[in-house]
């Protein structure tokens, strides 16, 4: 009775098997011997990675950067990358006792492939058939550009910076679709999660407030806002603000008073007024 639907069972074993396939696809060219090496400033972020698995956290200085002065690392990079990549090692460790350069790389697949998750779930909230969600999430995984990007040797920000992304729209769709207020608020409060989660990987995730505070701009001009935009845009900009504020690199270039988010903070409070309130 309580049990999941034979079709929810069906597509959760679909959706592991597109993950399992995208994974496999990711680690294709280290089987094969190509690409034996981690690229595209791999050294660094695996000091970053082994400093995380080893101490708990990044060095305030990477004295290997930036020489003979060093680099702040947490005042130039967002380093929630590594916070993850370090704790995935932590606990695969416990597992098969491998070093992090291995498990880098799964990591790196994994996040990868786990797209296709937020991918159905966007696509669930345009268009109720499993189907074509399933679709969607597929060539998410295979689609060119993103494989390329989350190889299991490109240990870098875009694999899990782009799951992160992927779930904040996925989640954005889902509360500007809401029935009920209760999803609408649960929808709302996990976008903000997952937009702040991608600030502190990576820092392309920041173009994607800017890019959503357009399309509420447009849409606030073009028919009256609704209680669902209203308080979806709202916690993002909340949960953009506290990240603008608690994030190193975003605190240290002083984000939150840059003329974008000023105009995203102004925007919220635009929805709140009585002249957008008003409905018709």
């Amino acid at each position: 009775m309580f049990g999941p639907t034979p079709g929810r069972a069906a597509t959760i074993a679909a959706l592991l098997a597109i993950v399992t396939l995208g994974a496999t696809l990711r680690m294709v060219p280290r089987w094969r011997g190509a690409d034996p090496d981690l690229i595209s400033d791999a050294a660094f972020h695996l000091r970053m990675t082994r400093a995380v698995a080893e101490r708990g956290r990044t060095p305030a200085v990477d004295s290997l950067a930036s020489a003979p002065a060093g680099r702040t690392v947490e005042d130039l990079l967002p380093t929630g990358f590594y916070q993850a990549a370090g704790g995935f090692h932590r606990l695969a460790a416990a597992i098969d006792r491998r070093d992090v350069d291995a498990h880098a790389r799964v990591f790196v697949a994994l996040a990868g492939a786990l797209v296709a998750f937020p991918v159905y779930g966007a696509a669930r909230a345009l268009h109720p058939g499993r189907a074509p969600a399933l679709a969607a999430a597929l060539v998410a995984v295979i689609l060119p550009a993103h494989l390329h990007r989350s190889f299991d040797y490109w240990f870098r920000y875009e694999s899990l910076g782009a799951l992160l992304i992927a779930t904040q729209v996925a989640l954005s769709l889902r509360a500007l679709s809401a029935s009920s207020p209760r999803t609408l608020r649960t929808a709302a409060v996990g976008a903000a999660l997952a937009l702040v989660g991608a600030l502190a990987v990576w820092r392309v995730a920041f173009m994607i407030p800017v890019l959503e505070a357009c399309f509420v701009a447009a849409y606030a001009l073009l028919r009256p806002p609704g209680a669902a935009l209203r308080a979806w845009w709202t916690a993002q900009a909340v949960a953009g603000t506290l990240a603008c504020l608690g994030l190193g690199y975003l605190r240290h270039q002083s984000f939150v008073s840059s003329t974008p988010w000023l105009l995203a903070i102004a925007l919220a409070l635009a929805l709140w007024t009585p002249w957008l309130r008003r409905e018709g």
